[in-house]
């Protein structure tokens, strides 16, 4: 009788171990995904960045700028373009590898100048 206890809190035991040690492999591959998905969605970000960086440009060279579709070697973004007088409104949209973003940059366009006053990641 007394090694049928014995055991049978041995099987207990092994029981929460083994639990306990599944719990933690699961949290872990849990962490590792959502690291995983950060990063990509960073990569995504500075994508977007440089492509609103890219139409800052063209703003500047040109009045006539209006935006459209930018052809990246990494990818292809959206540049849309409001204008009020020399005010303007930049916003790229663009995705990399299934996460995307959208970035938004409020200037001021003079002769061949521009202001930045906001720069932002918009939902």
């Amino acid at each position: 009788m007394k090694g049928y206890i014995a055991f049978s809190s041995l099987l207990v035991i092994a029981a929460i171990v083994l639990a306990a040690v599944l719990s933690l492999g699961l949290f872990s591959l849990g962490e590792v995904q959502m690291g995983y998905s950060i990063r990509k969605g960073e990569q995504a970000l500075f994508f977007v960045e440089g492509c609103l960086e890219n139409a800052l440009l063209r703003a500047k060279e040109s009045s006539g700028y209006e935006g459209g579709v930018l052809n990246l070697p990494e990818g292809q973004c959206n540049i849309i373009i409001s204008k009020d007088q020399e005010n303007w409104t930049i916003l790229a949209i663009g995705s990399k590898q299934g996460y995307s973003r959208k970035v938004e940059a409020q200037i001021r366009r003079g002769c061949d100048q521009i202001e930045l006053y906001s720069w932002q990641e918009v939902e």
